[in-house]
């Protein structure tokens, strides 16, 4: 009995400890206090210091690992929650070696939501120029493993990720073609995964870009995939691309007049040098 008391009051003590060690503004916003109302949490997000302490930083890290949402929360506000707290992780001044790994591990685990999978892609190309060269490796293959996989979302996340650090990432350039290339073929990619894949493909100077992008043209439904298309047309395009594109000047859709306005004034300015 007097061993069971003893312990009892180890773990109270420990546990009163940790809650003093950790901002009351962030014990709010993780849900350790009694007040769980999403406006009160996301409010108190703006209050926490800027420094935290170790056990504030493992505090943080506990929730982002929570696969579901907690209290009252609905699911886009627990994802928003944790995006801001990955924010205030990447602004304290230690080793960013853990986050990545948090990253990596959450990006990969379908126990967490599809929508906070692909905030962690995300933020993995934000990490990417900071981490060490070790680290970007881990990146990179996680990174390599999503393209190789089949799920159009956290496809059009990591080739943005891949994108923005494109000078410093060493993933392949034929082997990245060749997955773009065949994700613009694939039926089963939704319209707006495509609109982000047909424009890092005409970043890159795929020749299937402006293929796509003339079919697109005038055979997409979506709008916002049309006016990917005129981008595309807009960048890599030449002399017969302006007819069809010139025909969208006097469209009901105003998008569509300015999209098609702006690729025909790309091509003309390219064409005078």
């Amino acid at each position: 009995m007097y061993i069971v008391w003893i312990t009892m009051f180890c773990c109270f003590f420990c546990c009163s400890i940790l809650a003093e060690e950790i901002d009351f503004n962030l014990q709010v916003v993780i849900g350790q206090t009694s007040e769980k109302r999403y406006y009160s949490r996301a409010k108190s997000l703006e209050k926490i210091r800027p420094d935290l302490n170790e056990y504030e930083i493992t505090a943080i890290y506990n929730f982002l690992d929570s696969t579901g949402p907690v209290d009252n929360l609905n699911q886009l506000e627990f994802n928003s929650l944790k995006n801001d707290l990955v924010i205030i992780l990447l602004r304290q001044k230690h080793s960013i070696d853990k986050l990545v790994t948090s990253l990596i591990r959450m990006s990969e685990d379908a126990k967490h939501d599809i929508v906070w999978r692909c905030y962690c892609v995300q933020f993995i190309g934000r990490v990417f120029p900071d981490a060490s060269l070790t680290e970007q490796k881990k990146l990179e293959e996680t990174l390599k493993d999503i393209l190789q996989a089949e799920n159009p979302a956290m496809i059009g996340t990591a080739l943005i990720a891949i994108n923005s650090n494109f000078d410093i990432c060493s993933i392949p350039s034929p082997f990245l073609m060749e997955k773009i290339d065949g994700y613009l073929k694939n039926d089963a990619f939704p319209a707006y995964v495509k609109v982000t894949i047909l424009q890092i493909a005409a970043q890159r100077q795929s020749p299937m870009a402006l293929l796509f992008a003339r079919e697109c043209l005038q055979t997409a439904a979506d709008v916002q995939l049309q006016m990917s298309a005129m981008a595309a047309m807009g960048m890599l395009g030449n002399r017969a691309d302006i007819p069809p594109l010139a025909s969208f000047k006097e469209n009901t859709d105003i998008r569509l007049r300015i999209a098609s306005t702006a690729a025909i004034e790309k091509i003309q300015k390219r064409m005078l040098k």
